[in-house]
């Protein structure tokens, strides 16, 4: 080591030493006047572009760094991805693919802000861009959503049903193409196969998840619910333009005359209606056969409605069998959302069981599968202690400052009328064909109907569950109740006509009332059980309608079929209100119709069934609509009308 020090030294020692005069003062100064040129980096540039003082950023980095190991860098890039959804729409479109996949991914994160953030990126995406737009690219969304409804961390399969929120309201016919897919994990969710002989499946039970099992299983049950709605509603959509309802009339000229002709649309595709496509959980594996699909669809209700009466026993209050029937049960918050829930999954079963029957013309053998399988079970675990009521919970949790039910969770409706009512409507359906074995039940049904109307107890809320049940009462199955106890369904049906009459009942209650009348009328078999003077008094107010500045299109063709059957307490009324309708059939608006002439021509129409005017009635008619009617193509058309009356 010493040598190579020495021979360090040495070399040192040899080189040349520079010695010379030092610089003048004044001289030894860096010179300060040279020009600087700015350094460009080109692809810098196009990264960071800036408006209005915000930095633009590239796509592409962004949707790089969502796949971060880091969460603040996932968590800024969602940042990002916000700001370039509100200003770059172009990039956004040419990079959708990558985004939903990008975005799709972060609803497998493990952690928690992250997948709600992604949510509420998704909520901005679906704002953005139509669902034909994310239509290409919803299979990897949905993917990746039964992915996380049934994946191993429960913190991630809670918020999958934050997820199935966002597309439920956002792209509701998106998930509708993709119903069969997420159908059937719902119910593993919740329940698992049984493992032993006995067919079927059996609740699960979760003793690590946060919330309990029961709060769990409500989340679950409330959206499989709205997922039926969904599919009730596309399915009656679809029912009702391959009816033609949605068909509008043809006009067709031959020489003067003129005639109008319903033409429907017989190209439209078939569509399949049965429930077996709802459980399937391959999209291959549907089969056109009817009967096949049918004996499938009913070991699919099988499953599912034994896990719903379950979930209702588990938190029903305890009764003692030897207790009166007829008690009102008091139910918990918990208690009374589930039973809600588990009745609305059973309406909307009904519904569907219908349609399918109704598409598939298959003699309502679903239906008798459903009463014979769960008739007995819905009356004694559900419909034994009718009517419930809830506890009033909310000033109790207040007051020891431990809010366990949120406040826009707590229910208002502490007499749970639209639940009674959901439990009368299945009653019905139940029952329908043993309404007067269980003569007890069929009249506590009566006087709880009558009591909910006379007490105006039917609110928005709970107004299209009432038309449901009214209907179930009075028009399916009227001819049943009526050898029940006749004296109580014709007192219900003079409180209708009464409150009807004396105008004491909202908008929209009052044209479900005018539609259950008029329905019973334009049926003679149920107007002569219930008694045609019943209704007198009734037929002689409708063509008053008629007078007010709007009316509704439904209004109008229910009318119109009451004059078809040549209702003469209806004509007779009509033909006294015709001067109030001369002088306002320029001005009626009509509701819910596209055309204007269309729809008032539907009320001078009316007029085409009244026969009992005369020549001289006629010429006096046609000179009041001359004189009062400026508009020549509306004055020339009353006028044909009047002139070619029903004679």
């Amino acid at each position: 080591m010493g040598g190579k020090h020495k021979k360090f030294l040495r070399s040192e020692k040899a080189k040349v030493k520079l010695k010379g005069a030092k610089l003048p003062k004044g001289l030894n100064i860096t010179k300060t006047e040279f020009k600087v040129k700015k350094i460009i980096l080109r692809e810098q540039l196009q990264e960071q572009k800036f408006e209005t003082g915000k930095k633009r950023h590239d796509i592409k980095d962004v949707l790089s760094r969502l796949k971060h190991h880091n969460v603040s860098f996932r968590t800024e890039a969602l940042n990002n991805l916000r700001e370039c959804l509100s200003y770059n729409s172009d990039e956004i479109f040419r990079n959708l693919s990558q985004i939903i996949h990008g975005l799709s991914m972060l609803s497998l994160d493990i952690e928690k802000e992250i997948r709600r953030q992604s949510f509420k990126v998704f909520t901005e995406l679906f704002t953005i861009f139509e669902s034909h737009v994310i239509e290409p690219f919803f299979n990897i969304i949905s993917s990746y959503l039964k992915c996380s409804m049934s994946h191993l961390n429960h913190s991630i399969q809670e918020d999958s049903l934050l997820f199935l929120d966002v597309l439920l309201k956002y792209v509701p016919n998106l998930i509708m193409l993709h119903h069969n897919q997420i159908f059937i994990n719902f119910l593993d969710m919740i329940s698992k196969l049984r493992i032993d002989s006995k067919p079927g499946r059996m609740l699960t039970v979760n003793v690590d998840r946060k919330s309990t099992t029961i709060k769990w299983r409500s989340k679950i049950l409330d959206k499989l619910q709205r997922l039926l709605q969904i599919i009730i509603k596309d399915w009656t959509s679809k029912l009702n333009s391959l009816s033609g309802m949605q068909a509008k009339p043809k006009e067709i000229f031959l020489g003067s005359n003129t005639f109008y002709l319903e033409l429907y649309d017989t190209s439209a595709s078939k569509v399949n209606f049965d429930l077996f496509n709802i459980f399937n959980k391959s999209v291959g594996q549907y089969r056109s056969d009817t009967m096949d699909n049918v004996e499938k669809s009913k070991k699919y209700i099988e499953s599912l409605c034994p896990l719903l009466l379950e979930a209702w026993m588990e938190v029903r209050p305890n009764f003692s069998e030897e207790a009166p029937i007829r008690v009102e049960m008091s139910l918990s918050f918990e208690a009374a959302f589930t039973l809600n829930t588990v009745l609305t999954i059973l309406e909307y079963l009904w519904e569907m069981v219908e349609i399918c029957e109704r598409k598939l013309n298959i003699d309502f053998s679903l239906t008798h599968f459903f009463q014979n399988s769960f008739a007995s079970e819905f009356k004694s675990q559900i419909f034994r202690k009718f009517p419930y009521q809830q506890l009033d919970v909310g000033n109790k949790y207040e007051k020891k400052g431990k809010q366990k039910i949120p406040k826009d969770q707590i229910s208002s409706d502490l007499d749970c009328f639209k639940l009674n009512l959901t439990l009368v409507y299945l009653y019905n359906k139940f029952y329908k064909s043993a309404i007067m074995k269980n003569r007890d039940h069929s009249i506590a049904v009566l006087q709880y109907t009558q009591f909910v109307f006379e007490n105006s107890h039917v609110s928005f809320e709970n107004l299209i569950i009432f038309e449901k049940t009214l209907k179930s009462i009075l028009l399916c199955n009227g001819h049943y109740f009526i050898k029940v106890d006749k004296i109580k369904c014709i007192q219900l049906v003079k409180i209708l006509i009464e409150k009807y009459k004396n105008e004491e009942l909202s908008k929209n209650l009052s044209a479900t009332i005018l539609a259950v009348l008029c329905d019973i009328i334009l049926d003679d078999q149920l107007l002569s059980l219930y008694g045609a003077d019943e209704f007198s008094s009734f037929l002689d107010v409708l063509p008053l309608m008629l007078k007010k500045e709007t009316i509704s299109v439904k209004v109008i063709k229910t009318l119109t079929n009451l004059g078809k059957r040549k209702n003469e307490i209806f004509l007779k009324s009509l033909g006294e209100q015709i001067e109030n309708v001369i002088q306002n059939i320029e001005t009626v608006k009509i509701s819910e119709c596209e055309e204007i002439f269309e729809g008032r021509k539907l009320i001078m129409n009316l007029f085409y069934w009244i026969d009992y005017w005369d020549e001289n009635t006629r010429a006096s008619l046609i000179n009041k609509i001359e004189k009062n009617i400026t508009n020549e193509i509306y004055s020339s058309y009353f006028k044909f009308i009047i002139e070619k009356a029903y004679m």
